[in-house]
């Protein structure tokens, strides 16, 4: 099988990318609020930032032939979820190592 990557015009990838965001928009909304409290240290701007930068840097690797733009849209999304979630759960990335080095102590 091979993989077929779509080349994007370059006058037309601004005004369908710009599409493509407001469309999911209530998405990226809706996945913040449900996810802000699994993440501390992350506001509801935060999150739905990192969100539309993760779609917007995905977006020239969608294919339409594999799957429908708002199944990828939503894997996109949940992905980005999950490894901001993976690492914000580090020990290193975790408030307490820090206070902890401050203090000459490690835990």
């Amino acid at each position: 099988m091979k993989i077929i990557k779509i080349e994007w015009h370059k006058a037309t990838f601004p005004n369908y990318a710009l599409m493509v965001m407001d469309y999911f928009e209530p998405y990226i909304m809706l996945s913040c609020i449900q996810y802000q409290w699994r993440l501390p240290g992350y506001d509801l701007n935060d999150l739905a930032q990192e969100l539309r930068l993760a779609l917007w840097k995905s977006l020239k690797r969608y294919d339409f032939r594999k799957t429908s733009l708002r199944t990828w849209g939503n894997l996109v999304i949940k992905r980005k979820i999950n490894n901001i979630q993976r690492d914000n759960f580090r020990y290193k990335r975790q408030v307490q190592y820090y206070l902890s080095e401050l203090d000459g102590n490690k835990m």
